[in-house]
């Protein structure tokens, strides 16, 4: 609100009176929204003792205080779960559970200067409204401690990170961030943290976000960017796989969200799934770099979770797969019209054969799988680039060609574009 001083040229007195009650009023209820944010988020340990704490990190690199955990060890309501040495790379991994919330934490320990930290939720479609899509947007318009719009691009101007970012993908959010300066780095997370878990979610966000109905024309940044995915051929196959191939499980939807579906979204709706799905029982935490993870558990105890409980509905959220009579059931055929790529008509044609492969948890096959890929598509000597574009049956590889692993059944596809 703008605040004026006319009311003193008043010369009635009542007048006088009466324009100064209404700027208290004015005042009391622009501040006392911020006071009630201030105490809804006041923690045991004040921020800026956490803040000294990244302040006085002086050892680095080769030459930082080496991580020490065991299995069994507790730390700031961490305990530690798994312990994997690299020595190929020269790490280690810890592998924490936060004990109240059941929150996971994983942290590379490395001698890297450059360091990471990010907050990933599981956030499987239902549907084809992009919720998760629009929520990873409206988690960046204010938050409780900083009520002010877009606090993600002014950070990008304050802060000397060297990446930050947030990504919708088909199963899962994340935000991930990084620095190579501790203090930084502290003030980044209390960012995005503030912004993932506290977020203001204002009904108006959800409008310039989402979706709303403006001169009988239906507008809004999400809205609006998938309209622009449904024009570009590419994405417009891989949709028409997923939709075929993995139907009956969470990768049949478009993560960001159809613009004849989004419309369909409410805003209790966002709130509702924010609730759920955006608590610590379904978050991971990740940090890498010389940072002691020490410093990084008492930071999210203190001003993080100490505000939240184990949620079993929230832990309980998991990715669905095919079945294993899916996976076994005889060959089909789909036929999917995409937006045109080029004026010739031999350039509208795409042919694509899909063979179900393995479960993307299996590490060991998707290397092997990874390595056979290479083999059969990669490069002018490869037999797939001699069969199929060396002897001009096709110009191109189809945009899905090779081993495929973005959802957790992964595929095999052999196929090519322009035909």
């Amino acid at each position: 609100p703008s605040f004026t001083s006319t009311f003193i040229s008043f010369s009635n007195t009542e007048h006088s009176m009466l324009s100064v009650g209404r700027s208290l009023r004015c005042v009391a209820s622009t501040l006392l929204p911020i006071a009630k944010l201030q105490a809804s988020y006041m923690s045991s340990t004040p921020i800026s003792t956490v803040m000294k704490e990244y302040d006085g990190i002086t050892k680095r690199g080769e030459n930082r205080d080496k991580v020490q955990y065991r299995r069994g060890d507790l730390v700031h309501g961490f305990e530690c779960v798994s312990v994997l040495p690299v020595p190929e790379l020269n790490v280690t991994a810890y592998q924490f559970i936060h004990k109240k919330t059941r929150a996971d934490y994983l942290h590379i320990d490395a001698s890297d200067t450059d360091n990471v930290f990010s907050i990933t939720f599981r956030t499987p479609c239902q549907n084809n409204t992009g919720v998760s899509h629009i929520l990873e947007h409206t988690t960046l318009c204010g938050s409780e401690k900083y009520p002010v719009h877009d606090p993600f691009m002014k950070m990008r101007k304050r802060s000397l990170q060297t990446y930050m970012n947030a990504w919708t993908f088909d199963d899962h959010t994340t935000y991930p961030v990084s620095s190579t300066i501790p203090r930084d780095l502290a003030n980044l997370m209390d960012v995005y943290c503030d912004a993932t878990f506290f977020p203001l979610l204002r009904l108006a966000d959800f409008k310039q976000e989402g979706w709303r109905l403006e001169n009988n024309e239906i507008k809004g940044v999400v809205y609006n960017e998938m309209k622009g995915y449904q024009g570009d051929p590419t994405r417009s196959i891989f949709s028409a796989v997923s939709s075929a191939y993995l139907a009956n499980t969470n990768y049949q939807y478009v993560s960001g969200g159809v613009p004849s579906a989004i419309p369909s979204l409410r805003y209790e709706d966002l709130i509702a799934f924010h609730t759920t799905h955006y608590h610590p029982s379904n978050c991971l935490f990740f940090s890498y770099g010389d940072i002691h993870p020490e410093h990084h558990m008492h930071f999210l105890d203190s001003q993080v979770l100490s505000r939240f409980t184990a949620n079993e509905s929230s832990r309980d959220i998991h990715v669905t797969t095919l079945t294993e009579k899916a996976l076994r059931s005889p060959e089909k055929e789909f036929t999917f019209t995409c937006p045109q790529s080029g004026s010739e008509p031999s350039q509208r044609w795409h042919y694509l054969r899909v063979y179900p492969t393995n479960l993307t948890t299996d590490s060991k096959d998707v290397i092997r799988l990874q390595f056979l890929s290479m083999l059969l598509f990669r490069g002018q000597s490869s037999p797939f680039y001699k069969s199929l574009i060396e002897s001009q049956k096709a110009r191109l590889f189809n945009p899905l060609q090779g081993y495929i692993t973005f959802s957790k059944n992964s595929f095999f596809s052999i196929g090519a574009s322009e035909i």
